[in-house]
């Protein structure tokens, strides 16, 4: 529900979610919201339970999306 909100925010610079036991599936759905969300800078995702997919899936978003200028996967 959060992924597709952001998706259309247009004032939104920053998203913190770390340590928020964000799961593998739900990393992939805020993935895809960085295809229509082309404001926001920073995402925030540490400590979280992401894995192949969503990296795979953030790896993909971002050979299109330019605004995201700083993505925290650590420790997932």
């Amino acid at each position: 529900i959060l992924a597709q909100h952001i998706a259309y925010n247009t004032t939104l610079l920053s998203v913190h979610l770390s340590r928020r036991k964000i799961s593998d599936v739900d990393g992939v759905s805020l993935a895809k919201m960085l295809i229509t969300n082309k404001v926001i800078r920073k995402l925030e995702l540490e400590g979280n339970l992401l894995g192949p997919k969503s990296f795979v899936e953030f790896g993909n978003v971002l050979q299109t999306n330019k605004s995201l200028k700083l993505l925290d996967l650590e420790s997932n």
